[in-house]
């Protein structure tokens, strides 16, 4: 069989089946191991938020005092774990996608990648909470963290919600003779055969002029705080 041929039997595996059921029952499809770490990593990622929005609901509700420095080093862990896994699945898993999968470069890639700039976005103002509310003059109100972090706990399970479901079908069916071609992807990252530039991205729902240009896959945020779609630094 031609690659081709692999290609259009995958997506037309993958379009029968329901993102929303592979993410319960991934275990139970022969290429599961494909799929294990990344998901486990999810998890992972859910259960870190879902604890430190409980401790700024004791701390606002219960009146539990909170080492607010601890705190701030554990949430800034979480950011640069957070940031390095989705510099892999932007330059690296989706680039792969979207080099192959029309539909997915579309839809599905311009959802996923507009979402971690919302990620990022609510990360930054949490850490910059937690960094003021460590100044004696701060306002800082546990109320006002409690907020923040369910905002940010709702945006990355929304997030993780659909990119599992989008991702996981492709995924799994990925032909062995394609596999070889994933794992390139994977194991050279951005040197890896640039993918066609998705046709238009909207902007972020919140500025950051004094951030650096930011490259994600075939995506940059420019140095004002806008982002759009570009294949090289010197269209920044």
């Amino acid at each position: 069989m031609q690659l081709n041929d692999d290609i259009k039997q995958w997506l037309q595996d993958a379009a029968a089946e329901s993102g929303t059921y592979w993410r319960s029952h991934w275990k139970n499809h022969p290429n599961h191991g494909r799929v294990q770490n990344w998901l486990f990593f999810h998890q992972e990622l859910r259960t870190e938020v879902q604890e430190m929005y409980r401790q700024a609901w004791q701390m606002t509700n219960q009146g539990v005092e909170m080492n607010i420095s601890s705190l701030r080093r554990r949430f800034a862990a979480h950011a640069k774990t957070l940031e390095s896994h989705g510099h892999f699945e932007d330059t690296m898993l989706f680039r792969f996608f979207t080099d192959h999968v029309t539909e997915f470069r579309r839809g599905a890639f311009l959802t996923l990648t507009q979402q971690h700039f919302a990620i990022e976005d609510a990360s930054a103002s949490i850490s910059e909470a937690l960094a003021n509310a460590e100044s004696p003059s701060s306002l800082f109100t546990p109320s006002s963290l409690f907020t923040q972090f369910g905002q940010y706990l709702e945006l990355l399970l929304e997030h993780l919600r659909t990119e599992e479901a989008a991702i996981l079908p492709l995924w799994l069916h990925i032909p062995l003779s394609l596999m070889s071609v994933l794992n390139r992807y994977i194991n050279h990252g951005d040197t890896a055969p640039a993918a066609p530039a998705p046709a238009s991205v909207s902007a972020p729902t919140r500025a950051a002029a004094d951030r650096p240009a930011i490259m994600r896959g075939n995506c940059c945020r420019t140095k004002w705080g806008d982002w759009k779609c570009c294949t090289s630094a010197s269209e920044r």
